[in-house]
């Protein structure tokens, strides 16, 4: 579907501003963005459009394209390399399965996720390293089904501030 086509592009454009490209509101708002694509599994082509994202990405600007966290250690040991970045979600189910737990390891990233999104300085120190990293600027581009977008996700989600972020374009094939 063409929306999927275009939260692909705003994810790019996101991930290829300036650093501090931002406008005032508020507060100073980034140009970072969280794009969620969702749509049935294997016929609407979610990944097709993400992936033809991570192409044009990687052809331009490879650094930028950030990997797949584990933990909230490893993403910000991620962003203490490359403060700039967009990070591809083929199967975003996965990861709110994962964080779907109560007190589940993994659901630490959706906390992270959130701080992140208002572009803050973000810091982690441990006996062998010391990060700060001032103005990081995440996006995430992911695609996900909608049953398990349904499935493992709940009312905090959607109403404590993690969902909320995100851009949901949910289309079907024309």
């Amino acid at each position: 579907p063409l929306a999927y086509h275009l939260g692909a592009g705003l994810s790019l454009l996101s991930a290829t501003l300036p650093a501090l490209a931002g406008i005032t509101y508020a507060g100073t708002l980034r140009g970072n963005t969280f794009v969620l694509l969702v749509g049935r599994s294997g016929e609407d082509r979610k990944s097709t459009a993400l992936g033809i994202a991570e192409d044009l990405l990687v052809a331009a600007k490879p650094d930028l394209v950030g990997p797949t966290p584990g933990s909230t250690e490893g993403l910000t040991d991620s962003i203490a390399k490359q403060a700039t970045q967009l990070i591809l979600y083929s199967e975003f189910g996965e990861f709110l399965a994962k964080t779907a737990q109560n007190g589940g390891y993994a659901e630490a990233l959706k906390t992270a996720y959130v701080n992140l999104y208002d572009c803050r300085t973000t810091t982690r120190v441990t006996r062998k390293l010391n990060h700060r990293i001032a103005n990081p600027r995440v996006s995430i581009l992911a695609a996900c089904a909608r049953p398990y977008l349904e499935h493992h996700t709940g009312p905090e989600d959607w109403t404590a501030g993690f969902l909320s972020r995100w851009i949901m374009l949910y289309a079907r094939r024309e």
